[in-house]
Formats: structure tokens, C-alpha cells, sequence
């Protein structure tokens, strides 16, 4: 008797947890970001154009479903921040970074303060545009 209920106690909490990371991923924009990056059709195939985005499963996720379906788009070029280097960074004029949920990181704030322009933010989705100081590229 005492079993079933730790059993019914188990479950209980097992699928109340699995709710409440359904709702997580849920209000997270994987998909409404990836196609606001594929709007940018001006910048988002170029050479000179990152994508950096915060490390975890779901992110993972996202790059590899939405960002990287190859039979849709052509590749993007997309780091994780927390691997990210100056050289990725030296010959990039756009960057797009995703930020939800991970917090930028202080080295990645640094290195865009310090050389981009932040040019425009959409709140909803948590996505930066940054354009290098000097270029003259419109993102």
C-alpha cells in the first residue's frame, strides 16, 4: 500500500517537472527567431555575417534543427558563445546574437562594445543586431 503511493507521489512530481520544462522550452522563440534571421536575406548568408547564441540542449536543438536545415537554406555561419574567439569575431561585420535564455557572457559584451554598434534589438524574440563600427553595412 505505502508503495502505490510513493509510486502515485513519484509520478506526480515526475510529470509535474516534465511540465514545467515543456513550458520553458515553450516560451522560448527557437523557431520565430530562426526565421526572423533567414528575413535578413541582405546579411545573414554572408561571409562576414555570426550568429552566436548561449550554450545549452535546447539551443543545441535549435541549431541544428532550425538554423541548419540544409534542405531549406543554405548554412549559416553560428557559434556558441562560450567558445567564441577574436578571430571568429575579426572578420565578421553583422553579428546576430540570441540571447534567451542564456545571459551574454562579460567577454562576448566586451568584445561587441568595443568594436560594434548595436543597431537594433527585438525585445520579443531576444535578438541583437550589431554592426561593426566603420562598416557600412546595413543589417
Amino acid at each position: 500500500m505505502q508503495s502505490d503511493s510513493v509510486k502515485t507521489i513519484g509520478m506526480a512530481i515526475f510529470c509535474h517537472l516534465n511540465l514545467i520544462s515543456w513550458l520553458v522550452v515553450r516560451h522560448q522563440h527557437y523557431y520565430e527567431v530562426a526565421n526572423w534571421l533567414y528575413t535578413r536575406t541582405n546579411t545573414v548568408y554572408d561571409s562576414d555575417t555570426l550568429i552566436i547564441y548561449g550554450p545549452n540542449a535546447p539551443l543545441i536543438a535549435w541549431q541544428d534543427y532550425y538554423l541548419m536545415q540544409k534542405w531549406r537554406n543554405a548554412p549559416l555561419d553560428i557559434i556558441v558563445q562560450c567558445v567564441i574567439t577574436p578571430e571568429d569575431i575579426e572578420r565578421k561585420n553583422v553579428i546576430y546574437l540570441y540571447y534567451e535564455p542564456v545571459p551574454i557572457l562579460p567577454s562576448v559584451t566586451n568584445t561587441l562594445e568595443a568594436q560594434f554598434e548595436q543597431v537594433e534589438i527585438d525585445g520579443e524574440l531576444k535578438v541583437a543586431t550589431f554592426i561593426r563600427k566603420g562598416s557600412e553595412v546595413v543589417a
